[in-house]
């Protein structure tokens, strides 16, 4: 009586979801359970449902049966290669879910844990069957070396026929050319005049008589000697098939146990693939009471219907009847329906793809009063059929295990004696303790739902508005308007207008309000479908503008990283070629110490020489790529004031090196990220003279007393980059003669005592002291050239 319910869909549905012919029988054979075997099938199904998809989840897929081999096996028959490939399979599952079962949830580990362990027969059997089902080689110490003798034959053999038939035609003795098998031997086409003159033996001969099939002397003996390593070939590979099929042998017994816990196994895996697809839970079991919350309908959902609207039903003990009311198309059999399957996924222990459901315990009894029950051998009518299935669900419906599903109760007949006989059915069934639901379009019934004290009323209202479409309204009945749905279905209009004058005033006039609500509505719906139409179109254009937004993003992250990558590769271009002057100049200033104590002149020119270098050098030191994201960043510049994000301090950007500005605090410099700096208005005592544009500009060396003396200003120089401009500076004063003071500061004494080491070991003779309290104290040294 489950045929109005489909549930063949859900048959399929799981059968093809199978990986082994043992889990396809065992749904079909065993597809509801009670007790102990239903709540294990729930806790396996949603084991399975959070296994599946993840890369630990196990692989249960098989082809074959074995069965009927294991049971030749048993009876002491001989396996063949096929069999025992199918047999290897079938082992190496069962070792694949033995090892990797142990991080698998406790409901499959428990199945997985009772499998036997196979790994020396799956071992025995991979190394001697291959994946086609032949014998390898490896499958004894003998095989391969007799197969190898047997193909030396088989050549030897073709070779020897392929000579004797080039020599047998070239004489004239065949009739064509060439080289056939007569009963698997070597025969050749002989002309029949010539047959005897060869010897050996006659195989065949054409219709026309006139040639004969030979085998000649001169191949018998090449043919036995294949014949006989075939036999040899043969005789070992039915001793390998008697010695594996041994090995299975001893085990038919166990194996087939397994094959039962497979079954078991592959079973719950679709169990689980059915709650992991449409989001199942697990049935709560409780007495008197059906509590089914955001039910999404099942044969909806494996219609593939992309967006399905869950339905809310109850009942309990003390209103065991629901009467659903409600115009056509508005779902009232397609909550009739999910009911149902609801009840029939819980006794199968599938997951439930609703929010909560509350069943009574199983098992269950469905019987459903669906479709059509006509039937001509009984001279049934279609109302005759539903009354007797309305009898049968009377008689036979007891307890709560039993749900009644009855869709438009009583309908097919005079819609008042029909009303008459549904509440009839309605109110014998509420005497019961069966769960009843039904559908109806009769007013009698909707007055009775509303006023039995054991019958409940629920509604679903006007599919047409999105608010409450196929929804499910407690407490409420709804009205059929069979006029408004012709309207919605387009009827012709002289079928409508003809139908309007059979009508009394008062539908008649409710029908001329349904055709003027239908215009405004077909208004509206063309408003809807423009407004949707201009809102896709701006959607399509927000969405091409976001791609070439992505496009140009990508393109600029991949340029500044070009960018980033050119400032890197300069930079240490930079740092070898400075290694490599700095090596350079120790060794030129040593040479520039030994020509001064030679010749003035090679002094003169070393010194131009060694300026040279350090020109050289001061170049690649300033040598840097400028990227974009100096650009990025236009609010900060070379010479301006920033304060640190992270810890506030104030300095001076001295230069950008890629993403980074270096910038110069309290005497020191530090190499910051340029998104942590903020431009701040410099203060006047922190601001550089204006003549020094940034720290590799050297301050202007201009006289400042009456002593013609000159200085030279360090400040914010680090120790490598003051020595070009201290050998410019003592050029300058070797060349005017005059004294001069070098400005280093105080600090952190580094750049004082670097400068003084290089005064007192560099290539020139000087003679140097602190400057006194008028000439800056220790910040300064003033510095004399010697003769």
């Amino acid at each position: 009586m489950n045929d109005g319910l489909h549930f063949d869909r859900l048959d399929r549905w799981l059968s093809e979801r199978t990986q082994t012919p043992y889990g396809h029988e065992k749904l079909e054979k065993l597809a509801r359970a009670v007790g102990l075997e239903l709540e294990r099938r729930i806790d396996a199904a949603l084991a399975w449902s959070t296994v599946l998809g993840t890369p630990d989840c196990p692989q249960l897929g098989l082809q074959g049966d074995c069965r009927d081999d294991l049971t030749r096996c048993e009876r002491g028959g001989l396996l063949e290669s096929e069999a025992l490939r199918d047999l290897s399979a079938l082992l190496d599952v069962f070792c694949s879910l033995r090892v990797d079962g142990n991080d698998w949830p406790s409901p499959i580990t428990k199945l997985t844990a009772a499998l036997g362990d196979y790994r020396d027969e799956a071992q025995r059997l991979r190394s001697s069957i291959g994946a086609d089902g032949s014998l390898l080689d490896s499958a004894s110490a003998d095989l391969g070396p007799l197969r190898r003798n047997l193909e030396l034959a088989r050549r030897r053999h073709s070779n020897m026929a392929t000579n004797l038939r080039d020599e047998l035609y070239a004489g004239g003795q065949l009739q064509d050319d060439y080289v056939t098998q007569r009963r698997e031997r070597h025969v050749l086409p002989v002309k029949a005049s010539a047959k005897r003159q060869l010897g050996g033996i006659i195989h065949d001969s054409s219709r026309s008589g006139k040639t004969a099939y030979v085998e000649p002397a001169e191949l018998l003996s090449a043919g036995n000697a294949v014949r006989q390593r075939e036999e040899e070939v043969q005789q070992e590979e039915v001793k390998i098939l008697e010695r594996l099929s041994q090995i299975v042998r001893l085990r038919t017994a166990e194996v087939r146990q397994d094959i039962e816990l497979l079954a078991i196994l592959d079973a719950d895996r679709c169990r689980g693939a059915f709650g992991k697809e449409f989001e199942g839970i697990r049935p709560v079991f409780g007495p008197d009471k059906v509590e089914l919350r955001g039910l999404r309908p099942p044969a909806l959902l494996l219609a593939g219907l992309d967006s399905v609207v869950a339905v809310d039903i109850s009942l309990n003990a003390e209103a065991p009847v629901l009467v659903i009311s409600g115009p056509n198309g508005g779902g009232k059999s397609v909550a009739l329906n999910a009911s149902a399957w609801a009840f029939e996924l819980a006794q199968r222990g599938l997951p439930i793809p609703a929010d909560l459901v509350h069943l009574p315990p199983p098992p269950y009894r469905l019987w459903p009063v669906i479709g059509d029950a006509a039937d001509d051998r009984q001279a049934l009518s279609t109302f005759s059929g539903h009354l007797e299935g309305l009898r049968q669900a009377l008689i036979g419906a007891k307890g709560s295990g039993h749900l009644v599903l009855i869709d438009e109760i009583a309908s097919g007949t005079e819609p008042i004696a029909g009303g008459a006989i549904a509440c009839g059915f309605l109110e014998t069934f509420a005497k019961g303790s069966a769960f009843v639901i039904a559908t109806t379009h009769y007013d009698p019934v909707k007055h009775l739902a509303l006023e039995h004290a054991k019958i409940r009323a629920a509604a679903v209202r006007d599919r047409r508005d999105l608010e409450v479409a196929f929804r499910l309204f407690r407490d409420e009945v709804g009205g059929s308007h069979p006029i408004k749905l012709a309207i919605d279905l387009g009827l012709p209009e002289e079928v409508i207008a003809s139908a309007r004058h059979h009508l009394d005033p008062d539908r008649r006039q409710r029908l001329d309000a349904l055709k003027r609500q239908q215009g405004e509505a077909e208004t509206l719906e063309k408003l809807r479908v423009n407004f949707k139409q201009q809102r896709q179109a701006l959607h399509d254009e927000r969405q091409e503008f976001e791609k070439l937004k992505a496009k140009q993003d990508k393109a600029e992250l991949k340029r500044r990283s070009r960018a980033e990558k050119d400032a890197f590769e300069i930079d240490e271009l930079r740092r070898h070629k400075l290694i490599e002057i700095e090596a350079l100049r120790d060794e030129l200033s040593a040479s520039v110490k030994a020509l001064r104590s030679d010749s003035s002149s090679r002094a003169a020119d070393g010194d131009r020489l060694f300026a040279s270098l350090q020109d050289l050098r001061e170049k690649t030191n300033d040598l840097s790529v400028k990227t974009e994201v100096i650009e990025s960043h236009k609010e900060i510049g070379i010479g301006d004031s920033v304060r640190l994000f992270s810890g506030g301090s104030v300095g001076v950007v001295e230069e950008f090196r890629g993403q980074n500005a270096v910038v110069l605090i309290d005497g020191k410099l530090f190499h910051m990220r340029i998104q942590g700096l903020q431009r701040v208005a410099a203060k006047p005592a922190l601001q550089k003279p204006p003549n020094k544009a940034s720290k590799r500009a050297a301050t202007a060396m201009l006289p400042i007393n009456a002593s013609d003396s000159v200085e030279l200003d360090l400040r914010g120089l680090r120790p490598f980059e003051a020595e070009g401009r201290i050998d410019r500076f003592l050029q300058q004063l070797c060349d005017d003669d005059v004294p001069g003071r070098i400005i280093h500061g105080i600090g952190t004494a580094v750049l004082r005592q670097s400068t003084r080491d290089y005064l007192r070991s560099g290539p020139w003779k000087v003679a140097f002291r602190s400057g006194m309290g008028s000439e800056g104290g220790e910040g300064v040294t003033v510095v004399v050239m010697e003769n």
